[in-house]
């Protein structure tokens, strides 16, 4: 919260006291510690709004989704023995996953870090000044 700037409130009626200055509010930094670190639990509401968890994306609008054509989904130029997909690959460079059916490397191109990992382990916790994250 360094930095962050407040503005001072016109005094009217029961506002603050003349000379006080507005302040964000903020939880106690021991409480805030004893939330993240899951050593008291809220109650009461306290937590973030209700959620659904979804296993891949619904569209919302009906309409079948639209697949590329095969001949549009380009295969790198890497190859095992140049190094198979490094930095240097096409695909890596755009931002795309190589698929390995088309990919010169097959099972072993490095470039499907999605595809081929677990997701990562996720906690829910509540930040400073933000609300809620994951």
């Amino acid at each position: 919260l360094a930095g962050l700037r407040t503005a001072k409130l016109p005094r009217r009626g029961l506002g603050l006291p003349a000379g006080a200055e507005e302040r964000p509010f903020e939880l106690p930094a021991d409480v805030l510690h004893e939330l993240r670190s899951h050593q008291i639990t809220p109650r009461g509401g306290f937590g973030p709004p209700a959620y659904k968890e979804i296993r891949r994306s619904v569209y919302a609008h009906g309409r079948p989704r639209e697949m590329l054509p095969a001949t549009d989904v380009g295969p790198c130029l890497c190859s095992l023995a140049t190094g198979g997909c490094d930095h240097r690959c096409q695909n890596r460079a755009s931002q795309q996953e190589c698929d390995a059916a088309t990919c010169p490397c097959g099972k072993l191109c490095a470039n499907r870090e999605l595809s081929t990992q677990e997701a990562p382990p996720v906690a829910l916790f509540l930040t400073e000044t933000k609300g809620w994250g994951v």
